[in-house]
């Protein structure tokens, strides 16, 4: 069989530049750019932009979460300055009381001390003038003792020792005042 080759198949170059066909691809060009169209708009436009809204509605819902969480966080961080602020009052005020009572601790042992050391001072002061009158006893014993013996050896027979101890006290008792 023979195939018959019309004129256009045997004309050079590419069908879709025959200017004999442009009537028929533009036709079809429009409705497939209408029907492109009405999807974009029904389908396409309506998905985006509920996507759009979705991420419009999230980034909201998140900025007011992350306000809402700032809030609560500048309102932890106050309280919890607040309350070392009143733990640190607290332990001054601790620190206070415990150096007050330190301070009445040392002054009250500081005043037993001083009543023991005046009491002992008061018994030794007794205990030295217990001493010095033994001493001086003792003293005018020897001296009344030395004059008897010195007047006996400078003055036999005038041995009167009475006399002797009336002279060495009443010479002791000028002195003593």
């Amino acid at each position: 069989m023979a195939t018959a080759t019309t004129a256009a198949d045997n004309a050079p170059g590419i069908p879709q530049l025959d200017f004999s066909t442009f009537p028929n691809q533009i036709f079809w060009l429009v409705v497939a750019l209408f029907v492109l169209f009405i999807v974009v708009k029904r389908v396409a436009i309506p998905r985006i932009g509920g996507i759009l809204e979705q991420r419009a509605a999230r980034m909201k819902a998140d900025l007011q979460q992350a306000e809402e969480l700032s809030t609560q966080a500048a309102k932890l961080e106050e309280e919890s300055r607040r309350r070392m602020a009143e733990a640190k009052a607290e332990a001054e005020k601790t620190g206070a009381a415990a150096r007050e009572e330190i301070r009445q601790m040392t002054e009250a042992a500081m005043e037993e001390a001083s009543r023991k050391i005046a009491g002992m001072a008061s018994v030794a002061e007794a205990r030295i003038d217990e001493i010095r009158r033994n001493a001086q006893e003792g003293i005018v014993e020897i001296a009344q003792e030395a004059a008897y013996e010195i007047v006996s050896a400078m003055l036999p027979g005038k041995e009167d020792r009475e006399a002797a101890s009336d002279a060495v006290r009443r010479r002791a008792g000028s002195e003593a005042q």
